[in-house]
């Protein structure tokens, strides 16, 4: 057994090449082992870099959910097909991290909740967007009392393509579902850092050339 932490990844598409893989594979606590997708070499280059650092690719996903040795798992997939899949890899006993937007509705979010604490293992979101620079800086600045009384935040994450979704005909992809909780996961960190964020907790919120929150 690696005495550094071995995880799979489920799914290779721009998120898990974009957002998952640069950090992971410069972090010297964690080990890849495998990567799943059930189109093998949709991206050829960036898989034929990844064997070549040892990684193995599978179509099958019980090679990932029967491997005793994985015990951290990404679910980077469409989001539809979260539920299912994290649901799988924690009645398999991995730890898993589900990525934005986690599930389709508050029971499924519930059902994995309960089912994660049953079996005393990790279910959470990816929360990456909470570990910017720009938001870590803020952080410190409310902290420090640097600044007088916010009274209005307004987050932008601009993405004007209306209509647009990878999922036609489903209730959680789009601008809103898809982009929307980028936004989201920034001001649930201000509002946990930093009461001095909040006058009250009413918000608003709108569609407009992309997504955006104030909170005043």
């Amino acid at each position: 057994m690696s005495d550094k932490l071995v995880m799979a990844l489920v799914g290779f598409g721009n998120s898990a090449n974009r957002y998952h893989l640069p950090y992971l594979l410069e972090n010297e606590n964690v080990e890849i082992k495998t990567i799943y997708t059930p189109s093998l070499n949709k991206r050829p280059a960036d898989q034929d870099a990844l064997v070549a650092r040892g990684i193995q690719f599978t179509d099958d996903l019980d090679a990932v959910v029967n491997d005793p040795e994985i015990q951290f798992v990404s679910v980077i997939t469409p989001a539809p097909s979260h539920f299912e899949l994290a649901k799988r890899l924690l009645e398999a006993g991995k730890n898993v991290m589900v990525e934005k937007p986690f599930v389709t509705s508050v029971a499924e979010g519930k059902a994995l909740i309960e089912l994660a604490n049953e079996k005393g293992l990790l279910i959470t979101p990816f929360q990456n967007r909470r570990f910017d620079g720009e938001f870590m800086e803020l952080q410190y600045v409310l902290d420090h009392g640097f600044i007088g009384e916010p009274i209005e935040f307004e987050s932008h994450f601009d993405y004007f393509r209306p209509g647009a979704s990878s999922n036609p005909g489903t209730q959680i992809d789009g601008a809103f579902y898809g982009y929307g909780v980028h936004p989201l996961d920034q001001i649930i960190k201000l509002s946990g850092v930093s009461q001095k964020l909040w006058r009250t907790t009413s918000s608003q919120s709108r569609i407009q050339k992309g997504l955006t929150i104030t909170l005043m």
